[in-house]
């Protein structure tokens, strides 16, 4: 009724603004879609700024140029438009989508459609033809695919972004500038510096007698990520699959890059173990990597042994290996390198997985012990944890690096009770995702997050 009325009354503007609000109503109620306001008017500004887009130039220029440039001007619209969002999502920003736009667009449109389109319609008439057409349908394709192959080849094919928080976001908007401003807007091309800044960001480290811990997501494994204000150490690097692949490969280097952390300055593999030192030999291969220290021999990796009584200090934080002992003659996971970094008398403890054994010989040399944080041993096996090191740690915060319903049942409810008796609060990643952790000498923790409660979602609430 409303379309019969619109065209009766010579489909002026507000009657065809009256029509298309309806049918988008009613497409709603016939898709039992509940309508969300603020999407539809966020929809509705979308298609307003295309059309406002389409006719804010004038493309009356008739031959080859007039669509050449609608198509360059568009291409470079959208790699404006859309670098929020690739930031925001992605973490990454494709350097070579428009050029291969350029190339993409009108071959899609000028040869595949059509061809596609054609072959369809003349199916029925002649089998031959239809394949014919077909066949250069898909030339285009594989011209479409050769181009792509030659863009990923290059050494810059896209550009890692950190983390958007604090002064990025300013980045991330003065970007948007080339779309949402007239052209002969005053500083209209500071999207341009916008956008550079944004490659150009890095997420600022600690200030210095701080330390920034993660305790990363690696499922059954364990990966932590120490930054001072000064360097990076990585301690253990998460599990290798049977099936290819490893942690570092999907966890840790994106990690990183999500920070702008470029190098390694130390990397710590506590002990041989696959779920600790899988990802090594990727991470030394893709990263920037100073020194290695193990608690055992890595297959193909040169290391120097960890042993109670090394250390060094960094941006106010200072390191120290508490076991094991220099004649220790450990193997396993009893071998595992202990490592605290203390800022002032505020510390965290990374244990690896260290058994009972372990334990008794650091309590029996009266080590001190005593942790804000610590990443319990051995995922929470029953094996280790004994009450009196519970007892000598005393954390306030106790991380379980375990997978999401483990085959062994890590944290056992024993140990995660034990540390709980002890005063701990228990954060598990296979719960809580990464575990983010800030420690000063002046405050102690002053900043907890985990990942799961910073990108909350709906379907995290358990029904």
């Amino acid at each position: 009724i409303a379309g019969a009325y619109a065209v009766i009354s010579g489909l002026g503007v507000p009657s065809r603004r009256a029509v298309i609000m309806l049918l988008v109503a009613a497409l709603s109620v016939a898709r039992r879609r509940q309508v969300d306001s603020v999407a539809v008017v966020a929809l509705a500004a979308a298609v307003v700024l295309l059309v406002w887009l389409a006719r804010r130039r004038d493309f009356r220029r008739r031959g080859v140029i007039g669509p050449a440039r609608r198509l360059a001007v568009m291409q470079v619209f959208l790699m404006f438009g859309l670098l929020p969002l690739t930031a925001l999502i992605f973490g990454r920003f494709a350097v070579l989508a428009t050029p291969v736009n350029l190339v993409a667009v009108p071959v899609f449109s000028l040869l595949t459609v059509p061809m596609t389109i054609a072959a369809g319609a003349v199916g029925e008439i002649s089998e031959a033809l239809a394949l014919t057409l077909l066949r250069i349908a898909g030339l285009g394709i594989a011209v479409v695919e050769s181009v792509i192959g030659f863009a990923v080849r290059g050494s810059h094919v896209d550009g890692s972004i950190a983390e958007i928080h604090g002064l990025a976001w300013l980045c991330l908007a003065m970007s948007l500038a080339w779309v949402l401003l007239p052209p002969a807007w005053p500083g209209r091309r500071v999207a341009v510096i916008g956008m550079m800044a944004l490659l150009a960001w890095k997420s600022p480290p600690p200030p210095a007698a701080c330390l920034d811990s993660w305790i990363l997501d690696v499922g059954q494994g364990l990966a932590v990520v120490v930054r001072t204000a000064e360097d990076v150490t990585v301690y253990d690097t998460g599990m290798a699959w049977r099936s290819g692949g490893n942690a570092a490969q999907q966890v840790i280097l994106p990690f990183l890059a999500s920070r702008g952390i470029e190098g390694i300055t130390r990397l710590v593999v506590s002990h041989a173990d696959l779920d600790h030192s899988g990802g090594a030999g990727t991470l030394l291969e893709h990263s920037a990597v100073g020194e290695v220290i193990a608690g055992e021999p890595l297959r193909g990796v040169r290391t120097s042994p960890c042993a109670k009584g090394q250390g060094w200090s960094s941006g106010g934080i200072r390191f120290d290996f508490l076991h094991p002992g220099r004649q220790a003659g450990l193997d396993g996971t009893n071998a595992s390198c202990v490592l605290r970094a203390s800022a002032g008398r505020h510390s965290l403890l990374l244990t690896g997985d260290i058994e009972r054994q372990a334990e008794r010989a650091l309590l029996a040399t009266r080590t001190p012990l005593a942790a804000d944080v610590v990443v319990v041993p051995h995922h929470g096996s029953l094996t280790s944890s004994s009450p009196a090191f519970v007892d000598a740690v005393s954390p306030a915060i106790a991380v379980v690096s375990a997978g999401h319903a483990n085959r062994w049942g890590f944290p056992v409810p024993q140990v995660v009770s034990r540390w709980q008796t002890g005063g701990a609060t228990i954060m598990n990643t296979a719960d809580e995702g990464a575990v983010f952790l800030r420690i000063c000498a002046a405050g102690g923790i002053v900043d907890v997050a985990s990942e799961r409660q910073r990108r909350r979602r709906f379907w995290h609430d358990e029904r």
